[in-house]
């Protein structure tokens, strides 16, 4: 909850200071797709909490299996069944890197959006996010083959919170297109 609040802020703060950087006050609102982007990343950042927190990404240290299995054997292991979402190292690495997928998947079409729609910084920002996912990707199946060391770990963290402001900034740009 500390980590979803703190994100909700760090996003106004930023298109606060990206009406006042851009004056775009009188531009519409973003589309619902790119605010949906943000969203996914925001819930993939929620999700990583959760691996961190549950030192998940201390098992299940292959990619793009799960120890030889498309999915956890223990996914479903405590009561209530829906507790194995927070509390189940297994089932949360899964989501996280189920999510991980989806994200990627939206990312080319955001890709393709800022370059068929984007005015010249808009095309420059999808592009940033575009680059921040491959990176961020790359950056999790790392730590996560290595069992998350500190300093990958701390890399991975870093990153995704500049992949949230980049999305931030994009969704912001594309006020104008």
């Amino acid at each position: 909850i500390h980590l979803g609040a703190a994100l909700l802020l760090l996003i106004a703060i930023l298109w606060i200071a990206l009406e006042y950087l851009r004056d775009l006050k009188s531009a519409p609102k973003p589309a619902g797709r790119t605010i949906g982007f943000v969203a996914l990343i925001y819930v993939q950042m929620l999700l990583g909490a959760l691996v961190a927190g549950l030192h998940a990404g201390l098992i299940y240290n292959t990619w793009p299996d799960m120890n030889g299995r498309l999915f956890p054997e223990d996914a479903f292991y405590y009561a209530p069944w829906w507790s194995n979402f927070f509390d189940n190292p297994g089932l949360t690495q899964f989501n996280h890197r189920l999510l991980a997928y989806v994200i990627a998947g939206a990312t080319v079409a955001v890709y393709l959006n800022a370059i068929r729609r984007g005015p010249g910084v808009a095309k420059n920002t999808g592009k940033a996010v575009t680059m921040l996912v491959a990176i961020q990707i790359f950056l999790g199946i790392v730590t996560l083959l290595f069992q998350a060391p500190l300093s990958l770990s701390a890399i991975h963290q870093t990153v995704a919170a500049l992949l949230f402001c980049t999305a931030v900034w994009h969704a912001h740009e594309l006020r104008k297109a």
